[in-house]
This record gives structure tokens, C-alpha cells and sequence, in this order.
């Protein structure tokens, strides 16, 4: 979906400057929020088509008891959110850049950065957060370690969108796998592998060193961090759809270089 949803906005507006439409439309009653939103549920509507044609595997999952039908529509609600806030970015973007080719390239070089670059940011700014402390173990030896505070910076992963996904979803149960008289639990689930690492993130106290023994480390408080990732996209996207409707509105003093009215 962050492959294809880009690629159903970011010609959407000037695009049609190229083509010379858009001034037909914009001399009709139709307000510039009201094209700008027009065009956003289209390719909106574009993007859930597509989203949809997953369903079939999702429920061939939970037939084999893989997941549960919340999780499914937690996931499927979560990503249909996110398909909306790419799609008015690259809008954003179609109506900000005279060319189309310009606003698609960007258009991806915005997703990936939601994608990858939050990851970069993250790893480049965690060891900004280092400290040396001064341990003293039972025997009463000191050495000098050098710790990290991740939860200083754990807020550049929030945007992530696949860290909204993953955190968002419900937990499932562990499978109980048995062979013979060996009993196996298994508790790989890639979504609550990564839920779970992000959200020990933003426990203090989870990464303090107490003592030597690493056993004493408390368990991890569960602070989600999907709301903060999900607000973040939620107001992208209306900052995004804002901004389509100030460059559509008429009548303009200025057109960019090369782009003709009608």
C-alpha cells in the first residue's frame, strides 16, 4: 500500500493544470475544499479497493486460527487510515509542484522517509543519549559502563507506519503445539515482536542498570506508542488537505512558470 497509494494522488492536481481541466472545475460552484476533498476520496476510495483484495487471506488466517477478527479490523481500520494520510500528502504535494513527475518522486521520497528515515533517526540519535555511570556489583567492585536512554528518543519511531500497525494491533494468544507428550508454546507473532520492542522504548526503567545482576531489571511498564503515531498521520493528513485547498483557490495572481490556466 505505501507503493501504490502515492501513485493514485500525486497527478491529481497538476495534472490536470497540464491538461488544462482543473480551471473547468474550479469555475463550477464547487468550493476549493470541496474539489480538494472530492479528489482525495477518489483516490482514497482507489486505495481500500485495493487494501480490500487482501481480505481473502486474512480470513483463509483466521479459518486456521492464526488471528482473530479484531485484530483484523484493527489492522485493516489502522491501514486504511494510513492510505488516507499518503494520499493527502502526495495531493499536497500535486498542487504545491507544477510538475507531475516532480510531485510523484517526492510523493515517495516522503513515504520512505516515514518508512526508513524514522528508523535512520533513531539510530543516529540514540547515541546522543549515552551516559557513563559508576556500578558497584555485591562484591562491591566498581566499573564504568556507558548507558543508553532510548526513552528520550522513542518518538521518532511514533510516525513509523509500520510501527503504528504493529503496536495498534490486538495481542493473540500463544498456539499450544503438541507433539506426542511434548508440549510447545509458541509466541512468535512479528506484530507483538515489534509492538513490544518499541514500547520497552519508552520504560526507563527497563534500560537503567540497577546492578551486575541483570536479573533484578524490572519488567518494562506498557506504554503504547501507536495513539501518538496515529495522531501524528491523522493531523499530516489534514494539514495536507488544507494546504490542497489554499492552491485551489480562485482567483490567483500568480501561476507558477509554464503551467497555463486553461
Amino acid at each position: 500500500m505505501l507503493i501504490i497509494s502515492p501513485a493514485l494522488t500525486a497527478q491529481t492536481i497538476n495534472g490536470d493544470r497540464e491538461r488544462g481541466t482543473l480551471a473547468t472545475l474550479q469555475v463550477t460552484r464547487l468550493s476549493p475544499a470541496e474539489i480538494a476533498t472530492g479528489k482525495l476520496l477518489a483516490s482514497w476510495s482507489v486505495g481500500l479497493v485495493a487494501l480490500a483484495l487482501s481480505i481473502p487471506f486474512a480470513g483463509y488466517a483466521m479459518t486456521q486460527g492464526g488471528i482473530t477478527v479484531v485484530r483484523v479490523a484493527a489492522v485493516y481500520g489502522v491501514v486504511a487510515l494510513l492510505i488516507g494520510t499518503v494520499c493527502a500528502v502526495s495531493q499536497a504535494l500535486s498542487a504545491l509542484l507544477a510538475r507531475s513527475i516532480t510531485s510523484a518522486l517526492l510523493s515517495y521520497v516522503v513515504t520512505m522517509t516515514l518508512a526508513v528515515g524514522t528508523l535512520v533517526a533513531f539510530a543516529l540519535a540514540l547515541p546522543l543519549t549515552e551516559e557513563r555511570m559508576v556500578i558497584t556489583n555485591r562484591e562491591g567492585y566498581q566499573y564504568t559502563v556507558v548507558q543508553s536512554h532510548p526513552e528520550r528518543v522513542w518518538w521518532l519511531l511514533a510516525p513509523n507506519p509500520f510501527v503504528i500497525v504493529a503496536d495498534a494491533a490486538p495481542r493473540v494468544p500463544p498456539r499450544i503445539v503438541r507433539s506426542g507428550d511434548v508440549i510447545d508454546i509458541e509466541n512468535y507473532d512479528p506484530l507483538s515482536m515489534i509492538s513490544n520492542e518499541v514500547r520497552q522504548l519508552r520504560s526507563p526503567d527497563y534500560w537503567f542498570i540497577y546492578a551486575a545482576d541483570w536479573s533484578l531489571r524490572p519488567d518494562p511498564e506498557d506504554k503504547p506508542v501507536w495513539p501518538y503515531g496515529l495522531a501524528f498521520s491523522v493531523l499530516l493528513g489534514a494539514a495536507s488537505l488544507v494546504i490542497t485547498t489554499y492552491r485551489l483557490r480562485t482567483p490567483t495572481d500568480r501561476l507558477p512558470r509554464g503551467v497555463r490556466v486553461a
